[in-house]
């Protein structure tokens, strides 16, 4: 699992929930995607091998992780805003929460 910034937290708490269920994951922080893509293959590789599913929890648009995560990658991402409360609350309503990234993993997965 691939997460930027404010998403790593609830990014390990997932794979947390998801190592108990006895499935093997990894947590990638990719804290700048700008200085990543500058990295040479061989450096984008190690970090992220081609191979294995790979999901990126990201709460701004997704989209430009398909080159490292493929098109059978998944991406859980927001395409709207404008929503008010406290962050719980917005993050839970789209989607951000521990609970609902497991079940949108093992899901897409088949896990």
């Amino acid at each position: 699992m691939i997460s930027t910034g404010s998403e790593v937290g609830v990014t390990v708490q997932t794979a947390a929930e998801l190592e108990n269920q006895g499935k093997s994951v990894r947590v990638v922080s990719i804290p700048c995607v700008e200085v990543f893509k500058q990295q040479d293959k061989s450096y984008q590789d190690k970090v992220l091998p081609s191979g294995i599913s790979k999901a990126v929890i990201e709460t701004a648009q997704g989209d430009l992780w398909y080159k490292w995560i493929g098109t059978d990658g998944l991406t859980i991402d927001m395409h709207t805003f404008g929503a008010s409360a406290p962050g719980e609350v917005v993050a839970a309503h789209f989607g951000f929460s521990k609970d609902a990234i497991v079940k949108r993993i093992k899901t897409h997965f088949r896990m």
